[in-house]
């Protein structure tokens, strides 16, 4: 694709990828003040960041899906789940984009610890 077509796309593109990685930064720093400054309270944060941005994600790239694709029923009256995991695909590979930002977040959560008084 050259660049221009690509560019075209910004709304659908690049703004959704822009706030993914802002929420990315953002949630981890809003729930480290919801957990204790040790090494569970920071593997929670990571976790449940991870799950958080992985539901985002997911229903975000579900919304382009037609309704009836998610889970379509076949003719014996059986879930047809290769869509809902690929959409639990793709919204995995979307951690390459906030993966890196939370880690580097949670990362730097140690520095900013206050030793009980």
């Amino acid at each position: 694709m050259r660049p221009i077509v690509v560019l075209s796309y910004w709304a659908e593109m690049i703004l959704p990828v822009v706030g993914v990685g802002v929420l990315a930064a953002l949630l981890p720093l809003w729930m480290a003040h919801n957990f204790p400054q040790n090494w569970y309270g920071l593997f929670w944060n990571l976790l449940i960041s991870f799950l958080i941005l992985l539901v985002i994600s997911i229903t975000y790239f579900a919304m382009f899906r037609p309704p009836n694709d998610i889970l379509a029923i076949t003719a014996n009256g059986e879930y047809y789940m290769s869509s809902a995991t690929e959409l639990i695909r793709i919204g995995l590979l979307s951690a390459m984009i906030w993966g890196p930002i939370v880690l580097v977040v949670l990362a730097m959560q140690p520095s900013r610890w206050r030793p009980e008084l």
